[in-house]
């Protein structure tokens, strides 16, 4: 496969990667309405044991990436959810 093709791909799957960030942000605001609290630890504990199990059988992906990348993703939910209403007081960009 020619160099431009292969980033065509890469940019192709960059904009899909921000757009289901988009939406996975989306879904914690809509979770918002049904807890207590933004920061639920235990989740979190949750979603990592279970990615870390998922990306031991990908090649690619070390659990330690995926762990640090997550944490992150958790980080601006947490952030976004703080600061922002519900999804129908948004403007949802698609």
């Amino acid at each position: 496969m020619e160099l431009e093709k292969i980033r065509e791909k890469i940019d192709s799957i960059d904009e899909e990667l921000l757009r289901l960030f988009n939406r996975r942000f989306e879904l914690g605001l809509m979770a918002k309405r049904h807890k207590k609290e933004i920061h639920d630890p235990s989740r979190e504990a949750v979603i990592l044991k279970k990615l870390s199990r998922l990306s031991r059988s990908c090649s690619l992906v070390r659990p330690d990436f995926m762990e640090k990348m997550f944490k992150i993703i958790f980080q601006e939910s947490r952030r976004i959810q703080k600061e922002n209403g519900t999804p129908m007081d948004l403007k949802i960009r698609r």
